[in-house]
């Protein structure tokens, strides 16, 4: 081979070395630029929560279970008695946290918020006409990560299903459902036992029962989610779950019909922080109080409350 035939080789190479090098470039200029604008995007949205979290009107308060506040002598109700004598019902009564008319105009799809004590999930839930829209939407309806904690619209929005389930990304940093999963460690399932749901009306507090590594089945396709049956179905299921090193389920637990079940359900991520698309990690709690937020008294009331206070003084 001439030198002449070698040096056009030498510049063949070259320039498919130049080719390639400006191709990488490109690629990997549009992966940081993605990357950098989903982190931007990410942020930004962190941030319209830690607002919304900011515009609480009081903070939020560990609930015990069954602890009632006195109510108002004017709601005092009776129920139909069972035999000759009345039975007074004493209602539950709470502070709200949550302002949902400020939360509306935000998003009209907001109708409740979860607080998880000991996690960092502190967010507002969300249910949209189409469903697991806002597995890829943003609060202000941009689209991509971290989207939203939500329900599908087989549940109804007043918790009043058996089994009612809501959805959030596993990410890192403890963002959205991504800190459901310090319930693998056994001492934090001990110790953290609450699920906080506000609604416009009302607080629920659910017991955690169980947090387990579960199959990806669908629950609502797979179990009647408006019947009792439905709903036992789903315990046993849950229960089967629990020779798994990351679940555990509390013993010995009957569920009856007056009871409800919520759900809190995301992916997992293998050694390697991939997911793992055959399983889902489900946090499962029973609905144990249910707290009527102070009436607005009318002024009158009120000021003989006061007054009648000030004597007792």
């Amino acid at each position: 081979m001439s030198a002449e035939d070698r040096k056009k080789r030498r510049n063949k190479q070259l320039a498919r070395n130049l080719i390639l090098a400006g191709l990488f470039a490109v690629v990997a200029g549009c992966c940081g630029f993605y990357m950098l604008r989903e982190y931007i995007q990410e942020q930004q949205n962190e941030e319209m929560y830690e607002s919304l979290r900011a515009q609480a009107e009081s903070t939020h308060e560990e609930t015990t279970p069954a602890e009632t506040t006195p109510a108002p002598t004017t709601q005092e109700t009776t129920t139909e008695p069972e035999s000759e004598s009345e039975t007074k019902q004493e209602l539950i009564f709470c502070e709200p946290v949550q302002d949902f008319d400020a939360l509306e105009e935000k998003n009209k799809d907001i109708y409740s918020w979860i607080y998880v004590p000991g996690t960092a999930v502190d967010y507002p839930v969300l249910q949209s006409s189409k469903d697991n829209y806002y597995l890829d939407h943003n609060l202000n309806h941009s689209q991509g990560y971290p989207g939203c904690i939500y329900s599908n619209q087989c549940n109804k929005m007043d918790y009043s299903d058996y089994l009612t389930v809501l959805y959030g990304h596993n990410l890192s940093r403890d963002r959205m459902f991504g800190s459901l999963h310090r319930f693998e460690d056994g001492e934090f399932f001990e110790e953290n036992r609450q699920i906080v749901m506000y609604t416009p009306t009302k607080r629920l507090t659910y017991e955690v029962l169980a947090a387990v590594k579960y199959t990806d089945d669908y629950v609502p396709y797979k179990f009647d989610i408006s019947s009792y049956q439905g709903m036992s179905e789903f315990w046993d299921s849950v229960e089967a779950c629990s020779e798994d090193k990351r679940s555990h389920v509390l013993a010995d637990v009957e569920l009856e019909e007056t009871d409800k079940l919520l759900i809190l359900s995301t992916c997992i991520r293998d050694a390697n922080n991939q997911r793992m698309d055959e399983n889902r990690y489900l946090v499962v709690g029973r609905l144990v109080e249910e707290a009527l937020y102070f009436p607005e008294l009318p002024e009158e009331t009120t000021e003989a409350a006061e007054t009648s206070q000030e004597e007792a003084e």
